[in-house]
């Protein structure tokens, strides 16, 4: 900061970023002669819940946005949300906080919700709004009974918060879901693991928080992932349990006629156990125990009040509860009812019975018949806390893209020891048959002429399928040493001095103006050629070895690769970019070699494309802007 403050002093506002992960209010100041700045925001995690439901926290909303008006020395409001707490058995999990950023007057710029808490059996992802610049809305992920990310690492750029997640092992753990990062391209935190009677911690920014299911009042919901639901606590035989269990209507089902059940009971079965220990019409043997689903009525007769459905789990031997339908002729209906729960999560919610939520199981003491938990310090897992960036100057202002905060890396590639390489190819067709338009094709190398074999390829456009290689490339000539232009195979221009400088970190631009390709590096220009070139037929970039043949493969670090289609970006004799470079007019790849392999832009308004990565490529904190 002293830096940029004397930078300030100056008059001369380096690019730069403030960060916010710290649940809390903050304010920024517009650094002098600012006039936009990108902002992203993401939401908390919601917490996970232990008594009211099976579902973990939702995920914090991703908002971002960029090209949001400013004035030099203006004061923003930066808020980030707490992480929504989980709770234990009697309490209500939190929603995770909301995350902001707003203006004086009050007016907010943008808002990214927290995830919601685990009640019931969906929690959902938080999602938020953007008032001004071109943004963005992602909402967080879902949680529910089979949400299975939480075992997926943090995200990463252009990726939502993960939710947590409901653990059907024993009926008492969760995991925490993933989160992003308030940097793009770099890489959220990830959950944490829940451990018995502990829901897992989301991960930082916006995880949502796990499940931990208290064996008292878990709401049902069976879609575990094994076609029933497990009603003993952690083991199927359970030895020496001094619970059974209650599958509890609040209120009370009225007129049912019919109780039909489906499952695999080794253990018996009722409804309506009371304080006495025995259901109302006793207990009864499920008649085919032998380990496969079945189904079999557990009432038939008069109308009557059913408060639970009972199974006696203080038993040995396993409980699965499948399917569960009762015939009512409740709310004064002249056609029978039927209340389903299905494993799917499509049966119809219990209405006509006058209720509003699924019931709850709930374990009853054999012996004193009150209703008890097992264990103690059970408790859902919080979600992760929210996060805000407030990023400024150009190469953190993309238009209509993501704010690019993370462009000081390096992608070292190992030479012909090795394989290494990338394969681009473009989201929107087309984009990479340059025609006979102007073009600008730059990059930073720093690596040893010695160590670099004859021809090695350090970019490449081809057509894929059929193979149809050195469309154009760009090579080191016979000796190493030098840079050469391809054209359809032949070399059409040689750069007049050495370029591969050992250790040192040169910047290489090939432009296309007109008829004119200008080699240039370090912004001088080293050589040029009357081309006449009209590609139409390059529809992949190659990095780092030629298409057709192996061990031409570079030896050394490239950083910030981009290439911009219909524009000649240098003229004439230029000083080289002194920060990474950002998206502009024409850009169809802009590869920033961050953190995370397999990333990089194809501008404004175009389709994503892919990046391939072939052998072992590493990313590096080696870069020319150091």
């Amino acid at each position: 900061m002293a830096i940029q403050q004397a930078f300030m002093v100056l008059g001369i506002v380096p690019p730069n970023y403030e960060k916010f992960e710290t649940p809390g209010t903050y304010s920024v100041n517009v650094p002098p002669g600012i006039t936009e700045v990108s902002i992203m925001a993401i939401g908390a995690g919601g917490g996970g819940q232990i008594e009211s439901g099976v579902a973990g926290g939702g995920g914090g909303g991703l908002i971002w946005s960029d090209n949001i008006s400013v004035s030099p020395s203006e004061v923003l409001e930066v808020h980030v949300g707490a992480a929504g707490t989980g709770e234990s058995a009697t309490g209500i999990a939190h929603t995770g906080g909301e995350s902001y950023v707003r203006r004086q007057n009050g007016e907010y710029i943008l808002r990214s919700y927290g995830g919601n808490s685990g009640i019931g059996n969906t929690a959902f992802g938080g999602i938020g709004l953007y008032n001004f610049g071109n943004g963005k809305i992602i909402q967080g992920g879902n949680s529910n009974s089979t949400n299975t990310q939480h075992t997926t690492i943090g995200q990463t750029y252009k990726s939502s918060p993960r939710a947590g997640e409901f653990s059907a092992v024993g009926l008492t753990t969760g995991d925490g879901g993933g989160g992003s990062s308030v940097i793009p391209n770099q890489t959220g935190a990830n959950g944490v693991n829940g451990v018995s009677g502990v829901g897992g911690t989301g991960g930082l920014s916006g995880g949502g928080g796990g499940c931990s299911l208290n064996p008292v009042g878990y709401v049902f919901y069976p879609n575990t992932g094994n076609d029933y639901i497990d009603l003993k606590l952690g083991a199927d035989t359970n030895v020496g349990s001094t619970n059974d269990t209650k599958l509890v209507f609040d209120p009370p089902l009225t007129n049912v006629s019919v109780i039909n059940i489906g499952g695999d009971f080794q253990s018996q079965i009722g409804y309506n156990l009371g304080g006495g220990g025995n259901p109302s019409g006793g207990w009864m043997n499920w008649p085919n125990a032998n380990g496969t689903l079945s189904g079999t009525t557990l009432y038939n007769g008069p109308e009557k009040t059913i408060n639970n459905i009972a199974f006696r789990t203080s038993q040995s031997g396993y409980a699965r509860l499948n399917t569960l339908s009762v015939i009512s002729t409740a709310s004064g209906s002249s056609v029978n009812e039927q209340l389903e729960y299905k494993l799917d999560g499509t049966g119809n919610l219990q209405a006509t019975f006058g209720q509003t939520k699924l019931p709850t199981v709930v374990r009853q003491d054999i012996t004193t018949a009150n209703d008890t938990s097992t264990g103690t310090g059970e408790v859902g897992g919080d979600g992760g806390n929210g996060g805000v960036t407030v990023a400024w100057g150009a190469p953190y202002l993309i238009g209509g893209g993501y704010p690019v905060v993370d462009g000081t890396r390096s992608t070292f590639f190992r030479g012909n020891t090795s394989d290494d390489y990338f394969d681009y190819t473009p989201g929107t067709s087309g984009n990479f048959t340059m025609g006979t338009s102007n073009f600008t094709i730059e990059f930073w190398f720093k690596g040893n002429a010695s160590s670099q074999v004859p021809f090695a390829v350090f970019v490449e456009g081809y057509e894929a399928s059929p193979l149809l290689s050195q469309v154009w490339a760009i090579q080191a000539d016979s000796s190493g040493n030098k840079l050469v232009w391809i054209e359809g195979g032949n070399i059409r221009l040689t750069s007049t001095v050495d370029t591969l400088e050992s250790n040192t970190w040169v910047h290489h631009a090939f432009v296309r103006s007109s008829s004119t390709i200008t080699y240039y590096k370090n912004g001088i220009n080293r050589g040029s050629y009357t081309t006449t070139l009209n590609d139409t037929d390059a529809n992949t970039i190659r990095v780092g070895n030629w298409s057709n043949v192996t061990n031409y493969n570079i030896h050394g670090y490239i950083s910030n690769l981009r290439i911009l289609k219909g524009i000649a970006s240098y003229m004439s004799n230029f000083t080289p970019p002194v920060q990474p470079l950002t998206e502009s007019t024409g850009t169809v790849l802009l590869d920033h070699n961050t953190s995370v392999l397999n990333t990089a832009y194809w501008g404004t308004g175009n389709v994503t494309g892919t990046v391939v990565q072939n052998d072992a490529p590493t990313a590096s904190t080696d870069n020319p802007f150091n």
